[in-house]
């Protein structure tokens, strides 16, 4: 009597488009991934990738994706990119346009906070990097990329002084506040074209920014 065969299969992938893609009940905050659309190119799914997209990407050299838009929101902040790219082979990245913002507007956010905490917008124009390695991210975490140039980035804080600052909290500064980043990062070099940054602060005494 024969041994029954063992079969291996695998599906080689030129090109895959997709529209309206949502992911829920993600993290601690229970947010919601949105992808408007995607296309994805040049991947193999087989046996033993096709457990999580992290592998899939481990296992491919030649995958890329373009016209990336979507967003993440969960209860506390929304982000959202629009035409996002990569190219894992040049280890190259690009993106339209990327924002951050708090879900509750200024008010709102303030009155929620017993004490005083920075309210923060962010949004860029177009965002491209050289010597990606999503492989080293993938694996252990770290953001490996050579070069970032990004342009028309907005950043603003708002500090809302009438509230009591809390007591017993060091404010680092931003050499600290980067170190506490959860993930490792090795970046090169990050140039900055047509960016500004606003701070501005409400007076505890004369009740104006």
């Amino acid at each position: 009597q024969s041994s029954p065969t063992n079969w291996a299969w695998e599906v080689r992938v030129s090109g895959a488009d997709g529209k309206k893609f949502l992911f829920e009940d993600i993290g601690k905050h229970h947010g919601k991934i949105y992808f408007d659309k995607f296309n994805a190119e040049n991947f193999t799914v087989s046996e033993s990738n096709q457990k999580t997209i992290q592998e899939i990407i481990l296992t491919n050299e030649n995958f890329s994706f373009q016209k990336v838009s979507g967003s993440y929101t969960d209860s506390i902040n929304k982000l959202s990119w629009n035409n996002a790219s990569f190219n894992k082979k040049d280890q190259f990245f690009r993106l339209d346009s990327f924002s951050f913002k708090p879900i509750a507007e200024k008010a709102a956010f303030a009155a929620n906070h017993p004490f005083q905490i920075d309210y923060i917008n962010f949004n860029t124009g177009r965002v491209s990097s050289t010597g990606f390695v999503i492989d080293k991210y993938l694996s252990d975490e770290t953001l490996k990329i050579n070069k970032i140039n990004a342009e028309n980035v907005f950043f603003s804080d708002f500090r809302d002084r009438r509230v009591a600052r809390q007591r017993g909290i060091m404010k680092f500064l931003p050499s600290t506040i980067i170190k506490k980043i959860p993930i490792n990062i090795a970046i090169d070099t990050i140039q900055f074209a047509k960016s500004n940054v606003v701070y501005a602060e409400l007076d505890d005494k004369t009740n104006k920014t």
